[in-house]
């Protein structure tokens, strides 16, 4: 990942309050995933077929394919000098 650490100012909602909070990117990256991930293993039920939904899956394979590719460039940069 580039700049895992990076903050990001969030509002989180709770009921009716809300609040502004700075996280690191990688706890709203992997939130993110989770969310991806649960909500595409709820759409596999049978409440849901009847729904167009969200190519939930799709969602993570674009998240997995970018991570892998991140990976190798930066691993191809490593080996060749260029960091």
């Amino acid at each position: 990942m580039l700049f895992p650490l990076a903050r990001v100012r969030t509002v989180i909602f709770l009921f009716i309050f809300f609040t502004i909070v700075t996280l690191p990117a990688i706890v709203l990256i992997g939130l993110w995933f989770l969310l991806q991930f649960f909500d595409g293993v709820a759409a596999l039920s049978n409440v849901q077929q009847g729904m167009g939904g969200v190519a939930y899956f799709a969602h993570i394979g674009g998240f997995v394919t970018g991570l892998m590719i991140n990976v190798a460039a930066e691993t191809m940069a490593a080996a060749t000098g260029k960091c």
